[in-house]
């Protein structure tokens, strides 16, 4: 399903913030001729799947002189079941006019750990104090992120150099990386109490997000109140459990994968699959997933397509 509309606009938003035109047209010319292509999401909720793809972009300008830019988003108009070898089902959706991969999976030049917020989330003060905090005392990188949405739930993304994670799963160690490693741990820590202390929205959970690209992006989400789980989540046994269960995923799956989401489910105390994307755009997610995004997307008014079992292989 095609649906059109207005993706982003020169006018000033309500938290005072404008997008210059230049960016605009820079986003024009990656809408339409770059190498990915934007997933659409619903309600910057990180642990949906894409429900589609923005597959053209033109700039137009409204009558009071500013501007925006036109999109085009293809919705996806089906989605596959496969029923794999234990039972669980995964929901596969692809777009019919776009194979390229989604923009998330864009691989970053890391030498150092970014960590990233949306200022919204923050008084101008305690963004700013922030900023320097996450720079002098922890020798993180910084950078802002924005999300159009009057009171967004707070997330702080943090960037990892290639091969961190295989390090902190305890696979690729050494003397000297264990030393790293719990640097790094005690960072992100200190990092992570500094931010939640700083939160306007103190009482609502928080999405942590770690990233990192190497052969292809890992993401790890914990969505918590209590910061205390983000940390147990990120020990070494709970993060050896992840390797395995990405081995079981592509073993069922003959595909080139693009990103791997795994999220932290704090009941069972375990890491998760919860979606994957492929370097030719096709989007799987697991039920619990699928789930979740179609009751988000009927909250905002749309449907999307039931699950139907087909042959894939």
């Amino acid at each position: 399903m095609i649906v059109k509309g207005i993706g982003a606009t020169t006018h000033i938003d309500k938290h005072n913030c404008m997008i210059a035109k230049e960016a605009l047209e820079d986003a024009v010319k990656d809408i339409n001729e770059g190498l990915y292509a934007i997933g659409v999401g619903i309600e910057h909720d990180s642990t949906i799947m894409p429900i589609g793809k923005v597959i053209s972009g033109k700039m137009v300008k409204f009558k009071d002189g500013e501007y925006g830019i036109e999109i085009e988003q293809e919705l996806f108009d089906e989605y596959q079941v496969f029923n794999d070898e234990t039972g669980e089902k995964w929901y596969i959706a692809k777009s019919q006019r776009d194979v390229r991969p989604f923009a998330d999976t864009q691989a970053e030049d890391i030498h150092n750990i970014k960590v990233s917020i949306d200022p919204v989330n923050f008084s101008k003060t305690d963004c700013e104090n922030l900023l320097n905090f996450y720079e002098k005392e922890c020798l993180f990188e910084t950078e802002y992120f924005m999300r159009k949405s009057v009171i967004p739930d707070p997330e702080i993304i943090f960037t990892l150099v290639a091969g961190t994670i295989a390090a902190m799963t305890g696979k690729k160690i050494t003397e000297h990386l264990t030393d790293d490693i719990v640097k790094l741990y005690e960072l992100i820590k200190k990092a992570v109490l500094k931010t939640v202390k700083c939160c306007k929205q103190s009482l609502r959970p928080i999405t942590y997000v770690i990233r990192e690209n190497s052969s292809y992006l890992m993401e790890l989400v914990v969505v918590t109140e209590i910061p205390d789980i983000l940390f147990e989540a990120l020990q070494n046994e709970k993060l050896s459990q992840i390797e395995a269960k990405i081995e079981t995923f592509t073993n069922n799956f003959n595909i080139d994968i693009a990103k791997v989401q795994c999220l932290y489910n704090i009941e069972g105390q375990e890491w998760i699959i919860n979606y994957v994307s492929t370097r030719d755009g096709k989007v799987i997610g697991s039920e619990k997933c699928y789930k979740k995004t179609v009751e988000l997307a009927r909250k905002v008014g749309t449907e999307l397509p039931d699950g139907h079992t087909d042959d894939i292989s």
